[in-house]
């Protein structure tokens, strides 16, 4: 279990125990965003699940009866959108009648859907962690994990309640975002030059 410190909407700093490795959401989890994975031509069957909720993205195989790969939303630092490509479904029915003396008549009707697709990288500190392959619409899901992750897990707020649990000075100690021990006074961290003020 993973203690995960977050913004409530009225505006104080709650703490739960989260299971990062549960198939099942944990308590207090929503469910925002998932794509199912199946398997099989005449028997499908479910083979996996890629699912962003509130408070962690993760992978869970069914095959494997495990999840295979997991992300807090507390420690995600960014989303990167790699290989956009565009991928198109259509359809085309046409045809053609001749009649005596060279005259004719055709037809047809054409119709197409286009997407985009992409790679999704969710990283921590500049380490990509979890890639999801050919994702539909990949800017929106860096959107909505971006917008999550700067409502319930603002820095600045957090930053200053988890060094004050520690019985630190809000203005020294170790860096929120990289981890670093900074000097007494310094405003910004040595390290990676993150602000606490």
């Amino acid at each position: 279990m993973t203690i995960i410190h977050y913004l409530s909407n009225t505006g104080s700093i709650k703490a739960i125990d989260v299971d990062p490795y549960s198939i099942p959401l944990n308590n207090q989890e929503v469910e925002l965003w998932s794509h199912r994975e199946e398997r099989g031509i005449f028997n499908k069957h479910l083979s996996k699940i890629f699912r962003i909720t509130n408070l962690r993205v993760y992978v869970v195989d069914y095959e494997l009866n495990k999840v295979i790969g997991t992300l807090m939303m507390s420690d995600l630092s960014d989303v990167v959108i790699l290989n956009t490509r565009r991928m198109y479904n259509s359809q085309h029915v046409g045809g053609y009648s001749s009649f005596a003396k060279g005259l004719g008549m055709s037809g047809g009707i054409s119709r197409g859907i286009g997407v985009t697709v992409a790679d999704v990288m969710f990283m921590i500190q500049g380490q990509p962690i979890i890639i999801w392959r050919g994702v539909i619409d990949p800017s929106g899901i860096r959107r909505l994990v971006l917008s999550v992750k700067k409502q319930i897990f603002p820095k600045k707020e957090l930053g200053v309640f988890l060094h004050s649990i520690s019985g630190e000075n809000p203005q020294t100690g170790t860096c929120v975002n990289c981890g670093a021990r900074n000097k007494i006074g310094s405003s910004f961290c040595a390290s990676c030059g993150y602000t606490t003020r």
